[in-house]
This record gives C-alpha cells, sequence and structure tokens, in this order.
C-alpha cells in the first residue's frame, strides 16, 4: 500500500536508485505541465507534485541527476525540454519501460501501461 503525498521531500531519494516519474500535462500542450509523480523503490510514499505550488524548474534541479524511468519517456523528456526551455534531453541517464516492453513484447500490438 503506497501513501500519496503532495509534499516535496527531496532528501528521501537516493541517486543510487532509479526514480520513478511520470508526468500529467493540460491537455495535449507538452509546455503545460501540471502535476509530476515521483516514486521509489524501498519507499511507501508516491510524492504527486502539483505545478502550480513546486515550479517544474525546482523539481528538476532536484532529479536531473537521477537515473529516471518513465513509461513512453520521449513524452517526459518532451515535457521537461520543451517547459524548461531545453535544447537537450533533460536526463543524462534513463529508462524507458514502453520501449523494453516494445522489445519484450513485439506482438503484444498495444503497449500503454493497461496493456503491458
Amino acid at each position: 500500500m503506497f501513501t500519496i503525498t503532495r509534499i516535496f521531500t527531496p532528501s528521501n531519494y537516493d541517486l543510487n536508485k532509479p526514480l520513478f516519474l511520470d508526468i500529467e500535462t493540460h491537455g495535449s500542450d507538452y509546455n503545460d505541465v501540471r502535476s509530476v509523480q515521483l516514486y521509489q523503490e524501498g519507499q511507501d510514499v508516491v510524492q504527486v507534485l502539483d505545478t502550480n505550488e513546486y515550479p517544474l524548474i525546482q523539481i528538476y534541479e532536484v532529479i536531473k541527476d537521477f537515473h529516471v524511468v518513465a513509461h513512453n519517456y520521449s513524452f517526459e523528456a518532451s515535457c521537461f525540454a520543451n517547459d524548461l526551455k531545453l535544447h537537450r534531453n533533460p536526463f543524462e541517464r534513463f529508462s524507458d519501460t514502453f520501449l523494453l516492453a516494445r522489445i519484450a513484447l513485439p506482438r503484444l500490438g498495444a503497449y500503454n501501461l493497461a496493456a503491458v
């Protein structure tokens, strides 16, 4: 069972472990990030951070050096890059579970989270 918190506690994260990331936007606009969800293995808390309370740049400064794991990483990366006006991949270390699912399950047909 996980607890959901809306209080940003960056000191809870271990740089040596992957950080799971999910972004919610307002509609399909990559430049309008509504919230960022963060989870790290071994914790019982999922942090759901409203970008009105915690600006995306503040979140990014804390997590930019982590190995980020996301389903369809290119979406999360595009959101950070567009919103923060970055002209590069925002994270040096990342894993994309969407891509991994396509490699591991080539005949599945659909690779959204509900399908895999």
